[in-house]
């Protein structure tokens, strides 16, 4: 049966697709960036941005602002750097605690 397992192309998919990973049906996945290098913040943004199957909802340089923006934009996906200020220790790792849902 047409879609059954890859290389068997469904309705609407090409030769080779494997219907579970078929993008077309799957949401954009909201990410959100932390890191208190500006440079390598920007870098990992503008990386992430560039694939059509994410959207940079915010982009965040100390735990304050990452709580913030997790809070507001409650994105799928948070990328965070372990150390950032204000203490410099374990603010990512506070961070992912807080926000597990």
């Amino acid at each position: 049966m047409p879609g059954d397992r890859v290389g068997d192309a469904g309705p609407g998919l090409r030769e080779g697709t494997d219907p579970r990973y078929d993008h077309r049906s799957m949401a954009v996945i909201r990410v959100a960036l932390a890191e208190d290098n500006v440079l390598l913040r920007e870098g990992i943004s503008r990386l992430v941005a560039a694939n059509e199957d994410f959207e940079v909802v915010g982009a965040a340089s100390d735990l304050p602002q990452l709580l913030a923006l997790v809070t507001e934009q409650v994105p799928d996906v948070v990328v965070t750097d372990i150390r950032m200020p204000p203490a410099g220790t374990d603010e990512g790792i506070q961070a992912a605690a807080s926000g597990h849902r």
